[in-house]
């Protein structure tokens, strides 16, 4: 779960926002590649077990919260907070 330990530099972002003003592309144009690598990290998440569940939940909301909704049988049911 590499992903959220990312560093980006001001100049990455300069940079790679001229090559989408270039490219002629804009943020919606993104949505399809954030979706996908989310989605790659919930699957790595969700195959590396339970532990690992449990502390990516507590890490988007708090324990009280997860239990919250533990507690009210929605896990699966509805999407959670982000």
């Amino acid at each position: 779960m590499t992903s959220s330990n990312y560093v980006v530099s001001g100049t990455q972002i300069s940079e790679l926002t001229s090559l989408l003003e270039t490219l002629g592309l804009n943020a919606r144009d993104l949505d399809d590649l954030v979706t996908e690598e989310k989605s790659d990290e919930a699957a790595e998440i969700n195959a590396e077990g339970t532990d690992s569940q449990l502390n990516y939940l507590i890490g988007k909301i708090s324990a009280e919260e997860l239990e919250i909704k533990l507690r009210a049988g929605t896990p699966g049911a509805t999407k959670l907070d982000s």
